[in-house]
């Protein structure tokens, strides 16, 4: 059903919330590459990733429970919104519409003082 699609969007998005960044902070840390100060687009996609990902997690969540009242609502209008077409859609919506809110972040980070910030 619709909630389950939404409950494992935010899981994969969990998880790419979790390797990510870990994976890049040990390579990082352990192997002495200094990406982060050198490169302007690993720069800005690392804290563009760190701020999208999560909210992304976030919104999938408060559409799985929004779709638990469509679902148990004694309207049937209401109830038409607890699919799986229109959590395809609503998905698809969320993911582009996080991706446009967040863009600001690729703006404003930049290399200073051998330091990736804002």
């Amino acid at each position: 059903n619709a909630t389950v699609f939404y409950l494992l969007c935010a899981t994969v998005f969990q998880t790419l919330c979790l390797i990510f960044p870990v994976s890049t902070r040990i390579a990082l840390d352990n192997f002495g590459n200094n990406l982060e100060q050198e490169s302007l687009a690993f720069c800005k996609l690392r804290y563009y990733v760190a701020i999208v990902w999560p909210q992304l997690v976030t919104s999938y969540i408060l559409l799985a429970t929004a779709d638990r009242y469509f679902a148990t609502s004694n309207s049937v209008r209401v109830r038409a919104w607890s699919s799986i077409k229109v959590a395809m859609r609503l998905s698809i919506i969320v993911l582009i519409g996080s991706h446009a809110m967040s863009s600001h972040s690729l703006v404003f980070y930049k290399i200073e003082n051998n330091a990736c910030q804002v």
